[in-house]
């Protein structure tokens, strides 16, 4: 299923796949959750209603549905490619992990805005944008804990240091942040 989900979402275009003999429906969904953790320059699955299924004797087919189609797609991944790419770029290639890490915190801390009014819109269990994703952060310049732990792990990924998304509870709420591996430790 997760093979499929990654295959469903490099397509970029919406299609039917073979999603296994799953009788519960919310194992798909806790995978397709589970990739999109492990995939944090993935944007544009839609969070209100993520995919369409059918299930018969064989199993579940399933479509991914995704926020943004064809050459909106392609041109808000460039636009996500090019404000990674250019942090990345002016991050210190001499320095160690923890300063590479530090840099990127400072720059996404001086880029992205905590977005307070989405909070309250989460609060009544409605999403409104790009908000707990790598493009809000980076692109739209608002984003909540999971816009910034997402846009945080992609730059890390993109530097070669193992971080990881996590999700918990903290101070009285869900919360999302980055555990990151620097010399040897958490």
């Amino acid at each position: 299923l997760y093979a499929g989900i990654d295959e469903a979402v490099n397509k970029q275009v919406p299609e039917d796949f073979y999603g296994g003999s799953f009788a519960d429906t919310n194992v798909v969904t806790d995978i397709l959750e589970l990739y999109k953790d492990d995939h944090p320059e993935v944007f544009w699955i839609d969070e209100s209603e993520p995919y369409y299924y059918t299930q018969d004797d064989g199993g579940l087919t399933i479509r991914l549905h995704f926020k943004l189609q064809k050459d909106a797609l392609e041109t808000a991944r460039q636009e996500l490619e090019n404000a990674v790419q250019q942090i990345v770029a002016d991050a210190p290639a001499e320095s160690s992990d923890y300063q590479k890490e530090l840099f990127v915190h400072d720059r996404l801390i001086d880029a992205c805005t905590y977005d307070e009014e989405a909070v309250e819109i989460h609060k009544q269990e409605k999403g409104r944008g790009n908000e707990q994703n790598a493009y809000g952060a980076l692109v739209g310049g608002r984003a909540v804990c999971a816009g910034y732990a997402h846009a945080f792990q992609y730059f890390m990924q993109q530097m070669g240091i193992p971080c990881a998304y996590v999700l918990g509870y903290a101070q009285g709420g869900y919360h999302a942040w980055n555990l990151v591996l620097l010399d040897g430790d958490h």
